[in-house]
């Protein structure tokens, strides 16, 4: 039997072309990611002109086409006269453009206005937050390493990455407060740690008022696109239209649902997800317990932050629902990040709960035993009990 037909060479045969189909999957894989972060970079000056693009349009179409015509403060010959009753629905409509407009830029500019203040100062936490040790505290996945750091007096969770730029034991590094977490741009430029809460609530409304604001734009375009009164009447429509799936597919791809599935009704943020729940048999949040007998390391199964659903939607948007659609209604959790003496942020039911349940128990080495039959009649148990 030849070596071309002998069996040692079948199973390399077989998985040949699945070795090419897996090296071909992630070669586009890397292709895409490639492009879809590469695009993602110019993502701000794409938002600009895609803002700016379909300001103009709206406005030409209904300023130019309704409000000007049917005012009568634009004169000459026209294709098309508008009926003067369409005027308060074109003034009607344009307002309410502009207010989706305002609101969806103004998210848009205290995200860059935060990242820009990230960039070149850094974070700074609240002026009245307390830095020092607390009854409850984040800690280390591990509990050998927590111990060390609360023994001397700092945090036990304290930031690893750091560690490889300055040693904590010569005082280079800054007090940190739970769920600080460290923070890198695209370009891998260090920006330290900081819990990002000061721009969450502007990051998710805005994912929500690009895609009302095209939709709203699309909505006006067609609304009057039987007024155009110039030769171009289809391609800015067009335009239009094929913008608003787009805007869909980056929606979907950033993933926008996921961060509002976690960040708003889970309270939790996506790296906290990648470290404490994902490839997890179970969740295991790391916790540190400050009290008499000192440090005590513990491993619990849930978000011990997890205010339940509306809790979790009041902390991210704010307190009262009015407050949730405006970006400037800034939620309590961020102007009182670290200032209660006890906690850094209210802890959940299942967390207290358990906390509650973890005082009855007795320390080790100590069991209940039953006292002498004295003892008990003397304070009113029978022999019995």
């Amino acid at each position: 039997m030849s070596s071309e037909s002998s069996p040692e060479s079948m199973p390399l045969a077989l998985t040949a072309p699945r070795a090419v189909l897996s090296l071909l999957r992630q070669g586009i894989y890397a292709l895409v990611a490639a492009v879809f972060f590469g695009v993602s970079a110019w993502i701000p000056v794409l938002l600009c002109l895609d803002l700016l693009g379909h300001t103009w349009l709206v406005s030409h179409y209904l300023v130019g086409c309704y409000i000007l015509p049917a005012s009568g403060l634009r004169k000459g010959r026209l294709i098309f006269r508008p009926d003067p009753n369409d005027l308060p629905r074109a003034c009607a409509l344009l307002g309410f453009y502009l207010v989706v407009l305002a609101l969806t830029g103004g998210c848009l500019a205290h995200l860059w206005w935060t990242g820009y203040r990230l960039l070149r100062k850094g974070y700074q936490f609240p002026s009245g937050a307390v830095l020092t040790l607390k009854p409850t505290m984040q800690a280390l996945r591990d509990p050998v390493a927590s111990a060390h750091w609360f023994g001397t007096g700092r945090r036990p969770n304290l930031c690893l990455d750091c560690l490889k730029r300055r040693c904590p034991e010569e005082g280079g590094h800054r007090p940190i407060l739970d769920r600080v977490y460290h923070g890198r741009t695209h370009k891998r430029k260090d920006l330290d740690c900081f819990p990002l809460w000061d721009h969450y609530k502007s990051y998710l409304l805005f994912t929500v008022y690009i895609g009302i604001f095209h939709l709203v734009s699309l909505g006006i375009v067609s609304w009057s696109l039987g007024s155009w009164w110039t030769r171009w009447t289809i391609p800015p429509y067009v335009v239009a239209a094929a913008f608003l799936p787009l805007v869909f597919l980056w929606v979907k791809m950033a993933p926008f649902w996921g961060q509002w599935k976690n960040q708003v009704f889970r309270n939790q943020t996506h790296h906290e997800m990648g470290t404490f729940v994902r490839y997890r048999r179970e969740p295991a949040w790391p916790m540190g317990l400050a009290g008499p007998n000192g440090f005590e390391h513990v491993v619990v199964p849930f978000n011990p932050w997890d205010l339940g659903t509306i809790g979790n939607v009041r902390a991210a948007l704010g307190d009262h629902w009015w407050q949730w659609p405006w970006f400037w209604c800034i939620p309590r959790r961020v102007k009182e990040y670290g200032t209660n003496p006890d906690w850094d942020l209210p802890f959940g039911e299942q967390w207290n709960n358990f906390v509650e349940g973890r005082s009855f128990e007795l320390p080790q080495g100590i069991e209940l035993t039953r006292p002498p039959p004295a003892i008990r009649r003397r304070q009113g148990f029978s022999s019995e009990t």
